[in-house]
């Protein structure tokens, strides 16, 4: 995070920040239970990694912006603001499926996912603060405009066939051993794309304020 500050005279000053930030987390799996909720051994103690590929959630943002204050006079102040926002996501999931569970062959099912996205955002304000003997107005505009894209993909069986056994990317896991029962079956896809979608959002707004001293000790505040 970095911040600074300039003075661009007696009654005005520019603002700036900048914020970026790296998330990384590893992903978990399941582990099957019997028909009474009871655990069932596996490989390693349930220490050891049972499903497909690497699960994780990587997060990246990046948030910058300005903001410019002007005095007019002692009881009028302008502000301008605009901020830029991108934010990224990596994300690879094992859901467990218990519909994969068969004790007679040592498997359990996991589901594969994953998901990328990125978010682009650019916001604008422009406000002032008015003071006029009772009152005290605040009011502004304000627009946001927002496109994201995400790519959704899926991993395993997938197929309501006979021959692809009628399964919803459905991962086949030897939970003595770790291995992947299911990887060479015709049916079984690796990443492959679901979904995509791109959109925007646009947002606008307007607001005004008025707090009024009706005595020292009693205020009114009426906005819209």
């Amino acid at each position: 995070f970095a911040k600074g500050s300039l003075p661009l005279g007696e009654r005005t000053t520019l603002t700036g920040y900048l914020n970026y930030s790296d998330r990384d987390s590893e992903g978990t799996n399941g582990l099957p239970l019997d028909a009474d909720g009871q655990l069932i051994p596996v490989v390693g103690g349930g220490r050891k990694f049972l499903g497909f590929r690497d699960p994780h959630n990587d997060q990246q943002g990046l948030i910058a912006a300005i903001k410019l204050e002007h005095e007019v006079n002692d009881d009028l102040k302008v502000t301008v603001a605009a901020q830029g926002r991108r934010l990224k996501q990596d994300l690879e999931l094992n859901f467990y499926d218990p519909l994969g569970l068969d004790q007679s062959r040592h498997v359990y099912g996991v589901n594969g996912f994953a998901n990328q996205s990125k978010q682009d955002t650019v916001f604008g304000e422009a406000s002032f603060n008015w003071r006029a003997g009772r009152h005290t107005i605040v009011g502004g505009i304000s627009g946001e405009r927002s496109a994201v894209d995400e790519d959704e993909r899926w991993s395993g069986q997938f197929g309501f066939t006979d021959e692809c056994g009628f399964s919803f990317f459905m991962i086949e896991v030897d939970y003595r051993t770790g291995d992947l029962v299911n990887r060479g079956h015709p049916c079984f896809f690796v990443d492959l794309p679901y979904t995509r979608d791109h959109f925007t959002n646009t947002f606008v707004g307007a607001f005004i304020q008025d707090e009024i001293a009706l005595t020292d000790r009693l205020h009114l505040t009426v906005g819209g």
